[in-house]
């Protein structure tokens, strides 16, 4: 297993299914080598702003994440997805919120809803793998042609 920084962005834009999406995040956060910190994970939540965030550098073990991410409540609302992405981009992979210049990012996108901004959710510029899981947890690779995939991600 390499070292991989993976931020997870969920919609809470659809209260339908952010159960659904909890669960799996927790699931998928018990398989990664939290604790020897190869693996670091960050989380972001958005409906009509950005809600509830957890750093890469707030990972202390996997128990306390899962807790935040159960502990996460639903929210109606519109999905501004844009809004989310930039968060991410300008606030989430910076240093001082725990990024690593030399580890390969990975953003995980789950939505059950169709970003309000299609035209701002694609204006962005990154390089950083990007996964996009929808409410029938299919899952997509680049849909937002900003997300480079230049990196090599292994896990």
């Amino acid at each position: 297993m390499c070292a991989v920084d993976i931020i997870f962005v969920m919609d809470k834009s659809r209260s339908d299914s952010f159960e659904d999406i909890q669960t799996i995040v927790a699931q998928l956060v018990a398989r990664f080598d939290i604790e020897s910190d190869l693996v670091r994970v960050g989380i972001v939540t958005y409906s009509n702003t950005i809600k509830d965030n957890f750093n890469l550098n707030s990972n202390y073990s996997v128990g306390v994440i899962q807790q935040f991410i159960y502990a996460l409540t639903e929210s109606s609302g519109v999905a501004n997805t844009h809004l989310a992405f930039e968060y991410v981009r300008t606030t989430m992979l910076t240093e001082a919120a725990g990024d690593r210049g030399d580890v390969p990012n990975v953003i995980v996108h789950f939505t059950s809803s169709t970003s309000q901004q299609p035209a701002l959710t694609q204006v962005c510029t990154g390089t950083y793998r990007y996964v996009h899981v929808d409410s029938s947890c299919t899952f997509y690779r680049s849909q937002y042609q900003c997300f480079h995939q230049t990196a090599h991600f292994c896990v």
